[in-house]
């Protein structure tokens, strides 16, 4: 969080498959101020730590979850201007409240009672209620557009497939931050980053962790434990210049440099 710079009041967008870790801790941060744009590739998204935090209702609305599908929508332009209006969202909300599918009519027939009739009637309107108030696609889009003042991720895929598909919906001087388990993928992220010269700063670190055994009287740091908690490659992204200069000589550049030094190096006999 300290070098994704996730403040209240800013959009982070998050790519988490760890639970929604990443994105409760967002959360906590905003603390019901600004917006998290959290995607997902699967069939619904995956936060249950948001449920471990006891966020309130003004607190969670800041997590807005998206499928990856909408980041190809981006391209072409909405139809119409998504209406976000209290008015809109309560004439959406009514409509399906006064809608009874068949289910519903169905389940209305086997109460009797008039109470538990009146509770389940309840029940539905507010989940619908809460269905409506989340925001609509198009105006998820709109927002991606717009592009984010940070970008997070932290996920069992290929981190450079990610890298490349959401770091064009990142605002330029704006910081990302990859975690991965292994070191591998973040060098294969360093050196494609480095070649497109899309960031500057880029800094690769492992996190150092320290497991501990808690029991009365043998409280102490595990035996054989590695101390290794992932790895964390950072940066800040760069604008491309339309007169084509370049902040740093190109990867070939450097390596023809390079290889040029060593060849004009000369020989000593031992």
């Amino acid at each position: 969080l300290a070098y994704s710079n996730v403040y209240a009041g800013c959009q982070a967008l998050v790519f988490d498959t760890c639970m929604g870790v990443v994105v409760a801790a967002c959360a906590d941060r905003l603390d019901g101020h600004g917006r998290i744009l959290a995607a997902f590739a699967g069939q619904q998204h995956h936060f249950d730590a948001m449920k471990r935090f006891n966020f309130s209702e003004r607190q969670e609305a800041v997590v807005v979850p998206f499928h990856t599908t909408e980041i190809g929508k981006l391209v072409e332009p909405e139809e119409e201007e998504p209406d976000e209006s209290p008015e809109a969202v309560e004439a959406r909300a009514r409509v399906l409240i006064d809608t009874y599918p068949e289910f519903v009519v169905e389940k209305m027939a086997t109460l009797t009672d008039e109470a538990k009739k009146n509770e389940y009637l309840q029940r539905r309107e507010a989940r619908i209620r809460r269905q409506c108030a989340k925001p609509l696609p198009g105006s998820v889009r709109n927002w991606l557009r717009h592009t984010s003042d940070s970008l997070i991720i932290a996920t069992e895929f290929n981190p450079l497939a990610v890298l490349l598909e959401l770091l064009p919906l990142l605002a330029p001087s704006a910081p990302f931050v990859i975690f991965s388990e292994y070191l591998e993928p973040l060098v294969q992220c360093f050196r494609e980053v480095q070649k497109r010269q899309v960031a500057c700063k880029l800094q690769l670190s492992n996190t150092w962790t320290r497991e501990y055994q808690v029991l009365p009287g043998r409280t102490h740091p595990t035996m054989g434990m590695s101390a290794c908690g992932g790895f964390i490659l950072t940066g800040i992204k760069v604008a491309a210049r339309s007169d084509g200069w370049k902040f740093v000589a190109p990867i070939e550049l450097q390596d023809k440099k390079r290889q040029k030094k060593t060849d004009t190096r000369p020989f000593t006999a031992t």
